[in-house]
């Protein structure tokens, strides 16, 4: 079956993806300290955070929309919504280099990097559109080859730049502001050449574009804030060196949130073809394949735990060790969120957004009271607490609300077994 196969191409693809840094960790954590990790970890954050503020939910936008309009049609409305991020990242970076001397100090990091963090989001745009699209028309193999080159030359520029240049956390930071830049342009070149890009503007596609955005905003900022935010409460209550001992233990346990985030790719352009010609039987057959990669991620939980303690022997430096910790709850909050993706992407293709941030805004409510109490009273750990209790509930809510507004038989099996009674 294409699912299945085209799921495998995207596993290796992840796989092959984080085996080059992971492997390269022996020499990163040589070459930096916990502090350096501290600091690359909070400016990740911040890319990650602004990422729907700049970026608007365009590349969801064509995911959605590659099935329901024509080629022609969905290059005109990609061409009209490329203006959003531009403008918005001038407007992000006009106020960090009027108020960004405040943030900068709150958070320990220099100002001089901080103000060209909303380039650093943008860059990842067209990249991500080219990945939907490839995704979307079920060409795993043109999806491998972009994402596998990316991680090359960033990883072969971090090697240069922080071993042999001695650039440390900058080295970084630069080999991503390159790697960026060149992808950028190979992407918008492939996308236009494809016929997915024409420029254009149309004031209501501009409009649905921002109706769309708006509401995914506090979504998407509220799921980083899941995600991410426990590591700038680390640095803020404890230090960047618990924080970038943190950050290598959730390196290691995002082996599984990288195979969830595969799944998710997978998993959503099929979602949304079959539901673009939806029957009882393919209603049937997705609920179906939802409980069997349920069931996986349980499987690939317990077993990244029990390989843990090899993992850090032979590719971890001892300085840090104690990181080995944080692995167990973030591997359960891992297994809640590809149970959530399961769910959530059902409200995705309605375009009920205002509905995901209803979600997303109780549920940072709870995460972010947990990880302020938690980190205060059990440390760095508190924040895998946190995160594993967010996304159950988060989890729970997405299954309520997304059977509310597309009907799926999550219980047909039951149905058949009265019936035969």
């Amino acid at each position: 079956m294409n699912f299945l196969k085209n799921m495998s191409i995207y596993t290796l693809t992840a796989m092959l993806n984080s085996a080059v840094p992971f492997l390269l960790l022996p020499v990163f954590t040589t070459y930096l300290t916990p502090s350096d990790y501290g600091v690359l970890a909070t400016f990740t954050t911040m890319i990650a955070f602004l990422s729907p503020l700049i970026i608007f939910g365009i590349t969801s936008l064509v995911g959605i929309d590659f099935f329901k309009l024509t080629q022609d049609d969905l290059a005109r409305h990609f061409g009209s919504m490329i203006s959003i991020p531009i403008i918005a990242t001038i407007l992000i970076f006009l106020f960090l280099t009027l108020f960004g001397k405040y943030i900068a100090t709150y958070f320990d990091v220099p100002l001089n990097w901080l103000i060209y963090i909303p380039f650093y989001t943008l860059l990842t745009m067209l990249p991500q559109t080219l990945s939907i699209i490839y995704r979307s028309q079920h060409k795993p193999l043109y999806f491998a080859s972009l994402e596998i080159s990316q991680t090359l030359m960033h990883v072969g520029l971090s090697v240069w730049l922080v071993v042999a240049m001695g650039l440390s956390w900058q080295g970084r930071m630069y080999s991503m502001a390159i790697s960026g830049m060149i992808f950028s342009l190979v992407a918008l070149f492939l996308i236009y050449k494809m016929g997915y890009f024409k420029l254009n503007f149309s004031y209501e596609i501009i409009k649905n574009t921002l109706k769309f955005g708006t509401g995914l905003i506090p979504h998407s900022i509220g799921n980083l804030a899941i995600r991410m935010s426990d590591r700038l409460f680390i640095v803020a209550i404890i230090g960047l060196f618990d924080a970038g001992q943190y950050a290598v233990g959730v390196q290691v346990a995002s082996i599984m949130f990288i195979l969830v985030s595969t799944f998710n790719q997978a998993w959503g352009p099929f979602l949304f073809q079959n539901l673009s010609s939806i029957t009882e039987e393919k209603k049937r057959m997705l609920v179906k394949y939802s409980y069997y990669v349920m069931g996986a991620f349980f499987i690939i939980g317990v077993l990244l735990n029990l390989v843990s303690p090899i993992i850090y022997h032979f590719f971890i430096n001892e300085q840090f060790h104690d990181s080995i910790k944080f692995i167990l709850w973030m591997s359960v909050g891992y297994f809640f969120t590809a149970v959530y993706l399961t769910f959530v992407d059902y409200i995705f293709y309605e375009k009920k957004t205002h509905i995901l941030s209803l979600i997303t805004l109780f549920n940072v409510s709870l995460n972010l009271t947990l990880n302020y109490l938690f980190i205060h009273k059990f440390g760095a750990i508190g924040a895998t607490y946190a995160y594993a209790i967010s996304m159950f509930f988060v989890m729970c809510l997405a299954w309520i609300l997304s059977n509310k507004i597309y009907p799926m038989p999550w219980f047909y099996w039951l149905k058949k077994e009265n019936n035969a009674n």
